[in-house]
């Protein structure tokens, strides 16, 4: 009977130390819709590193201690702040870039956004990424909901990173 008992115990500690390391170090994310396209089709597994940025609480989604700054250019992944579901987007901006309104398009990292007047307002009033947050946009802008939509991203919400791909 106790050799029985040591096997579920086993069973049940492997499957639990399984489940505690994918929530920790990495994730599987599926791409909806067409925000990320041409770098990701709808439909599309990818990848997550949870310890991109930093170590997080299991299950809470919040960083204990942060070793890597986000990038310009990362590909990250967070909570939809509609939805609460995972979103993937790339960072056009971190704390302290300045954004730049030209009529009703915003111009960051090279990129001119289309605007609506009340999102035109809200960037001329805040054109400095505040500290801890980060500017996300997906790559392609006519499909994409973004901080254009919702505003900054806190750098304390990203799950992760998606790792950069090679061409090739």
């Amino acid at each position: 009977m106790k050799q029985k008992h040591r096997r579920a115990f086993l069973v049940i500690a492997v499957v639990a130390l399984g489940f505690l390391l994918k929530a920790s170090l990495y994730d599987r994310v599926t791409v909806q819709g067409d925000s990320m396209s041409p770098t990701f089709q709808p439909g599309e597994r990818i990848l997550v590193s949870r310890l991109a940025y930093g170590l997080q609480i299991p299950f809470i989604d919040r960083y204990i201690v942060i070793w890597r700054k986000l990038r310009v250019g990362d590909i990250v992944v967070f909570p939809d702040p509609f939805d609460g579901d995972l979103t993937v987007k790339r960072c056009l901006a971190v704390e302290g870039d300045n954004l730049a309104i030209d009529r009703h398009s915003l111009v960051v990292s090279g990129f001119r956004l289309p605007l609506t007047s009340a999102q035109a307002e809200f960037f001329r009033r805040n054109p400095v990424v505040p500290e801890g947050t980060l500017f996300t946009v997906g790559d392609n802008p006519e499909e994409s909901i973004d901080s254009r939509h919702f505003g900054y991203i806190t750098v304390r919400e990203l799950v992760g990173r998606v790792p950069v791909r090679t061409a090739g």
